[in-house]
C-alpha cells in the first residue's frame, strides 16, 4: 500500500514519469489488483519498450505471470 501511495504522489507531480507508471503496475500486482496492474503495465510499455522485457522476469509480476486467467493476458502484453 505504501509503495502504491508513493507512486501516486510521484505521478501527481510528474504524470509522464514512466518509471513511476511501471512501479505503480508492480505495486498493484503485489496487491493482487491484476486488472489495474495490467492496465498500468501497458501504459509503461507504451511509454518505454524496455519495460516489456523487464516485466518478463520482475518478481513483482510472478503471481500474475502464473495466474490461470491473468497470466495469458500478461504474456499477450509483454510478448
Amino acid at each position: 500500500d505504501l509503495a502504491l501511495e508513493a507512486c501516486e504522489r510521484a505521478l501527481a507531480i510528474q504524470p509522464e514519469l514512466i518509471s513511476a507508471v511501471y512501479s505503480k503496475a508492480c505495486a498493484l500486482s503485489r496487491l493482487a489488483r491484476w486488472d489495474e496492474a495490467l492496465e498500468w503495465l501497458g501504459r509503461a510499455i507504451d511509454g518505454d519498450q524496455k519495460y516489456r522485457e523487464l516485466a518478463r522476469t520482475d518478481p513483482d509480476f510472478q503471481p500474475l505471470r502464473e495466474h490461470p486467467t491473468y497470466g495469458p493476458r500478461f504474456w499477450a502484453l509483454v510478448g
